[in-house]
């Protein structure tokens, strides 16, 4: 629990871009929204997830 909270920290500081590698490193999956309402899901949780909020964009991250 402590790892995913510290993860969680680390991809809050440097953002979706800069995230990606670390995902991938610790097998971990991740859902981004930005201020430009833009929701990201990565592929590991992309069929579990529904968007229900209008005004949002959703994209799958690979």
């Amino acid at each position: 629990m402590v790892s995913c909270d510290g993860l969680s920290t680390a991809c809050f500081v440097l953002g979706l871009e800069k995230s990606l590698s670390l995902l991938r490193e610790f097998d971990a999956e991740a859902i981004f929204v930005t201020d430009r309402q833009q929701v990201y899901v990565t592929k590991g949780l992309w069929e579990d997830f529904s968007l229900v909020a209008e005004g949002y964009t959703l994209e799958k991250l690979e």
